[in-house]
């Protein structure tokens, strides 16, 4: 299991086999959030038609007010059009996830992983294998 708590150690963000009943035969991580002081737990790695991930996702970060998440996942179904591992970050106010490896709206054209995520949640850097992510041709952002 993947965790991260963020600052003030209010949230987690974890990975965990996404199964909605015991029927459920989808194995694949999903990244779930939990409010400590609350104790809800907020499914983060949603696809685009509500479904859970159709792949893994991982290595969840948070900003330190809980409201960024940041992820990897191969999941296909959390964005539109989307057909490698690339990085996401969800909004958990407006619950919009979006693609973080990718320039100008261009997606990277291969993977990338190893987020890191500001406390304020406003900036992401990673690596990226991805060839067209960087003007000077450099492997990292």
């Amino acid at each position: 299991m993947h965790f991260f708590i963020n600052r003030w150690q209010m949230y987690v963000a974890y990975s965990v086999s996404f199964t909605r009943n015991r029927d459920d035969h989808n194995r694949f991580l999903s990244i779930r959030l939990k409010d400590t002081v609350t104790g809800q737990v907020s499914d983060i790695a949603v696809g685009t038609d509500g479904q859970p991930p159709n792949f893994d996702s991982c290595g969840p970060q948070i900003s330190n007010d809980g409201r960024f998440v940041v992820f990897g996942s191969g999941a296909t179904n959390l964005v539109a059009n989307n057909p490698k591992n690339h990085l996401y970050i969800t909004d958990r106010f407006t619950a919009v996830t979006e693609l973080v490896s990718s320039v100008e709206g261009v997606e990277g054209n291969e993977t990338s992983t190893y987020a890191t995520l500001s406390s304020d949640g406003s900036k992401v850097v990673f690596q990226t294998f991805s060839s067209n992510l960087r003007r000077d041709g450099r492997h990292t952002q």
